[in-house]
C-alpha cells in the first residue's frame, strides 16, 4: 500500500526497454524530493505530478514512451509524503509547490519547461505555474481537483487524522488522508493564485468521470 518500487528494480525493468532510468533526491527546504528522469537532457521537459496517494511510477509508461522520449526529457517525481519523498510527512500546496520549484529551477536547461499533473497533481502544478511564471512554459490538467465547490464536503476526515483511528490506514492511505483533508481551504486560497497563471493550460477530464 505504498505505491512505490525500489529504484533498482525500477531501473531493471527500464533496461529490459532498452531506456537508461535515472534516479536521484533533490534536497531543499529540509526536505527529500525523490525523482525518475527519462530522455536527454538538451530536449524540452515534461515534469510529471501525481495524485493522491500515488508515487512517480504512475507516469512509468509515459517515461518510456517511445514517441515522448524523441521530443522530451520527462522527469516524474514523488510527491512530499509519499513513495520515498519524506514518506508520510505530507505538505500543503504552498509549501509543495516552493520544494518542487526548487527541482524545476535546479533542472533547468534552456529549453521549455512543462508540467502535467493528475488529481491532486493537477492544483500543484498550478500551483508552481502561478509561483513560476517565468519558468514554465504550459500545463496538462488530467482530471484535476481544481473547485473547492465541486469536493465533497468530507468532514470525516479529521477523525482519521487527530485520533488513533489513524493507525488503522494502511500505507500510503494516510498521507493522502491528511494532505486531502488540508485541500479544501488549499484550493480555496489556490483561487486567488489562477491570475498569475500566464502559460497555456490544457484540461483533460473525462465527462463521466465521477469524481
Amino acid at each position: 500500500m505504498t505505491f512505490r518500487s525500489p529504484d533498482a528494480s525500477m531501473k531493471d525493468n527500464f533496461r529490459e526497454k532498452g531506456i537508461v532510468l535515472q534516479t536521484g533526491y533533490h534536497i531543499a527546504k529540509g526536505r527529500n524530493l525523490h525523482y525518475a528522469i527519462t530522455g536527454n537532457d538538451d530536449l524540452p521537459t515534461i515534469l510529471f505530478i501525481h495524485g493522491s496517494p500515488g508515487s512517480w511510477s504512475a507516469f512509468e509508461n509515459y517515461l518510456k514512451d517511445s514517441s515522448l522520449l524523441r521530443s522530451y526529457r520527462m522527469i516524474a517525481i514523488d510527491r512530499p509524503g509519499f513513495g520515498y519523498s519524506d514518506f508520510g510527512n505530507v505538505l500543503h500546496l504552498k509549501e509543495q509547490s516552493a520544494l518542487i520549484g526548487d527541482l524545476i529551477q535546479h533542472r533547468q536547461n534552456g529549453h521549455p519547461f512543462y508540467l502535467a499533473g493528475h488529481s491532486l497533481g493537477g492544483p500543484v502544478a498550478i500551483q508552481l505555474a502561478a509561483d513560476l511564471p517565468e519558468l514554465i512554459n504550459g500545463l496538462v490538467i488530467l482530471a484535476g481537483s481544481i473547485d473547492p465547490a465541486l469536493e465533497k464536503p468530507e468532514k470525516w476526515r479529521p477523525f482519521l487524522i487527530s485520533t488513533p483511528l489513524r493507525f488503522l490506514v494502511p500505507g500510503a492511505l494516510r498521507p493522502s488522508n491528511e494532505e486531502l483533508w488540508y485541500l479544501k481551504q488549499d484550493l480555496i486560497e489556490l483561487k486567488n493564485e489562477f491570475r498569475k497563471v500566464t502559460c497555456p493550460v490544457y484540461f483533460i477530464h473525462g465527462e463521466k468521470d465521477s469524481w
